[in-house]
């Protein structure tokens, strides 16, 4: 987690966000996404060793739309096309919220990698969810 924490310390350095480092993770809030919104990503230890994950809450279990209309089609769809993706995952979790993955070996990762990933996290999973409640809510 060394590693991580110095480059969320230098991507800082370069974009608007707050950072807290807990035990087991570091919390980041990226500010300034898409107009005036944020995203909020978690970094934690993957179950294999030298893994990451980067994950980012969409959409609480309350805020899901209803089985029946466009939206839950949409978000099925979203599901369907984005079961082959090859970097961010949105998954269903078992507490009912839809979250944004990224799963990465830290061994080989350097600072531009984490920019690109963790930028890209951000902004997938603020797009879904200014689509799905137009709301922000990280």
């Amino acid at each position: 987690m060394k590693t991580i924490i110095q480059y969320s310390n230098a991507l800082k350095k370069e974009f608007d966000l707050t950072i807290k480092q807990q035990t087991n993770s570091v919390s980041i809030i990226m500010h300034g996404l898409i107009g005036n919104r944020k995203q909020k990503i978690i970094i934690m230890k993957g179950v294999m060793k030298d893994n990451i994950i980067m994950k980012s809450q969409i959409i609480a279990q309350q805020d899901l739309p209803s089985k029946k209309g466009k939206l839950f089609n949409m978000l099925i769809d979203i599901f369907k096309k984005n079961r082959n993706a090859k970097i961010v995952n949105f998954i269903l979790t078992a507490t009912g919220t839809i979250e944004g993955r990224i799963s990465l070996l830290n061994d080989t990762l350097d600072y531009e990698e984490f920019k690109y990933y963790i930028m890209t996290l951000a902004i997938d999973c603020d797009k879904l969810e200014k689509t799905l409640i137009d709301t922000d809510r990280n």
